[in-house]
């Protein structure tokens, strides 16, 4: 792909950055084995909550999208954000 050679650059300090926000976070993933050992570290000490949805591709959202929809509105209910629906 044209665009391979750029791929790290858009992902180079993106897992402290997530980290380093001060606020509940949830990472959805469509496989586990894709954490780095920074977000493996992170998440074994309890710093954000991990949802793995299997039978996706890299874009979780559009591949199952109501799967996605519901773990979003359960973690917003566990740490009461607001839900204007």
């Amino acid at each position: 792909m044209a665009s391979q050679d750029h791929w790290i650059g858009w992902f180079k300090g993106l897992s402290p950055s997530f980290l380093n926000i001060n606020i509940s976070k949830i990472l959805l993933l469509a496989g586990a084995e894709r954490m780095d050992k920074e977000l493996t570290i992170a998440h074994m000490q309890g710093k954000f909550r991990l949802k793995v949805i299997y039978d996706v591709g890299h874009s979780v959202q559009e591949d199952n999208w109501k799967e996605t929809a519901q773990i979003c509105y359960d973690f917003c209910y566990d740490f009461k954000i607001a839900i204007n629906v």
